[in-house]
């Protein structure tokens, strides 16, 4: 159990790592810049992460009344876990298409 601690201890600080390295280049390139979101940032994020939602609550169903009756334990640990990679993954990943179409923010 500790090894499978020990992995998301790593895993979690990698992602710390690269998200606040991540902000710190932003700000520096936009030294004078206030950090503001406009309408299209909004309507981007808010379309990733509508789409996101469903794919976590899909994940979490599966989870939590289809899974219980034939698994039990790390089972169902490791799949929950994969829910909420899968969901971020779709988030990010339909922010980066929105900037690339901007015709998709709407």
């Amino acid at each position: 159990m500790l090894e499978r601690i020990g992995c998301l201890a790593v895993v979690a600080s990698i992602h710390a790592v690269a998200y606040v390295s991540g902000l710190l280049m932003i700000k520096r390139r936009e030294a004078g810049e206030p950090f503001l979101e406009d309408e299209r940032d909004r309507a981007i994020d808010g379309r990733a992460t509508r789409m996101a939602y469903f794919v976590l609550i899909t994940g979490m169903i599966v989870v939590g009344v289809v899974m219980p009756f034939n698994n039990s334990g790390w089972k169902l640990v490791n799949t929950a876990l994969l829910g909420i990679v899968l969901a971020e993954t779709v988030r990010y990943a339909l922010i980066l298409i929105g900037y690339r179409r901007p015709r998709l923010a709407h």
